[in-house]
C-alpha cells in the first residue's frame, strides 16, 4: 500500500485505489457506483435477498464504497441479510451464513462469492443468482457471469489524460490536492443470474 519513490522529477498517476502513499492523482472505477448498479439490476430481476460476500481487505481497498453502498441503499430492510464480511473466508462460515439467512443472489469480488457457492454445491442461477462486481477481474473458468464491468481501458485512458495534462502544466512531484476521476462500470447480464417470477407483482 506504500511505494518508498522520491517524484521530485516525475510526473506520477495512479491507476485505482491501491496505493496509499504517495498520494497521488488517480483515475479509477467507481466502486460505491457499481454496487448501487448492481443491486438496481438485481432487483429489476426479481432478487429481493442479495447477499454481500467480501474478503475485508478487498474491501479496505476501495475505501469501503461497496459497503457502504450496500448498507446505505439496503438500509432498513429486515429481508437483507447482513454481510459476509470477513478477513479470511472459510467454507464452513460462510456455509452457515449462507444457511441462516438464504440469500436469493450474492453479490462478490474476485470469484469469492462464486467459490463459496459452488463449494457448498449450490446450483447458480437455479438456487442463487451471482453478480460480480468486478468482471475484469475474473477468471474465466466459469463464463458469461452477470456484473460490473469496470471498464478498465476507459480508466487506463483517463490516466493518460491525467499524465498528459500534468506533464503539459509541468507538474512534478505529488500535488497537496489530488485529483480523482472516476468512471462508472457497465452493467452485463450474464448466465449467473436469470429474471426470478414473482406472482405478486
Amino acid at each position: 500500500r506504500r511505494i518508498e519513490i522520491n517524484l521530485e522529477s516525475f510526473a506520477a498517476v495512479e491507476i485505482s485505489e491501491t496505493i496509499e502513499s504517495p498520494d497521488l492523482d488517480r483515475a479509477t472505477s467507481d466502486p460505491y457506483a457499481a454496487m448501487v448498479r448492481v443491486l438496481e439490476e438485481l432487483h429489476r430481476l426479481g432478487y429481493r435477498r442479495p447477499g454481500l460476500v467480501l474478503e475485508e481487505a478487498l474491501d479496505l481497498r476501495v475505501g469501503g464504497k461497496w459497503t457502504a453502498a450496500f448498507l446505505r441503499m439496503t438500509r432498513g430492510d429486515e429481508e437483507i441479510p447482513p454481510p459476509y464480511l470477513v478477513a479470511v473466508p472459510r467454507q464452513a462460515d460462510f456455509d452457515r451464513w449462507l444457511e441462516r439467512n438464504r440469500p436469493d443472489a450474492v453479490i462478490s469480488v474476485d470469484r469469492l462469492g462464486l467459490r463459496l457457492l459452488k463449494g457448498r454445491g449450490a446450483k447458480i442461477p437455479e438456487q442463487v443468482g451471482y453478480a460480480s462486481l468486478d468482471l475484469d477481474g475474473d477468471l474465466p473458468e466459469f463464463p458469461e457471469v452477470s456484473g460490473i464491468d469496470q471498464n478498465s481501458r476507459l480508466v487506463g485512458a483517463a490516466a493518460v489524460d491525467l499524465l498528459v495534462a500534468a506533464i503539459q502544466r509541468g507538474a512534478k512531484r505529488c500535488s497537496p490536492h489530488p485529483v480523482r476521476t472516476m468512471v462508472e462500470g457497465s452493467w452485463r447480464k450474464g448466465r449467473s443470474t436469470q429474471a426470478v417470477y414473482r406472482d405478486w407483482e
